[in-house]
């Protein structure tokens, strides 16, 4: 999204400059700002959330899903209107752009925090302990892990990780 969202806020910035004060004349630009948002909402990065948008529309569960899309069609439909209307200067394709950014930066984000717990969860099987220290008669004896039942007695150090479910004494 992000070579969508650089040439429209560039377009924002320049577009002034690069147009003459006669009537008519900033339309060349916004037009190309238009393009590009289109561009930039009918591609990988603004497909999904506007299907998303459609799919909680259609099925009325109104979240977040509705919300953003209602943002970005709101403001290109709000951009469209001010190229047709004579002397409106109400435009807000950089909005369309910035909005559909930040919701990308967020599940990108999202989804890598995602990863990172499961692979930590996956991983924590591999860090318990093989065997445990179990206390018969208050003696310490090495015994597999697969064979600590109910009401036993296990002995855990400091720096160790607790092997099994129970009340701490």
């Amino acid at each position: 999204v992000f070579m969508y969202a650089l040439p429209v806020l560039a377009l924002e910035w320049l577009g002034p400059v690069l147009s003459s004060s006669q009537p008519g004349h900033h339309v060349w630009w916004r037009v190309l700002q238009a393009v590009l948002c289109a561009m930039a909402l009918w591609s990988p990065a603004g497909g999904p959330v506007l299907y998303g948008g459609l799919r909680a529309f259609v099925f009325r569960t109104p979240n977040l899903d509705l919300l953003v899309p209602a943002a970005l069609v709101i403001a290109f439909g709000a951009s469209m209107m001010a190229i047709l209307w004579p002397g409106s200067r109400q435009f807000h394709f950089h909005a369309v752009v910035m909005i559909l950014s930040f919701v990308n930066v967020g599940r990108y984000l999202q989804e890598r925090a995602r990863r990172s717990v499961i692979q930590t969860v996956d991983a924590l099987p591999d860090r318990l302990p093989r065997t445990v220290t179990l206390l018969t008669s208050g003696q310490p004896r090495e015994v597999a892990l697969e064979t600590v039942g109910r009401g036993d007695v296990v002995q855990v150090g400091a720096e160790q990780f607790i092997p099994v479910d129970g009340r701490i004494l």
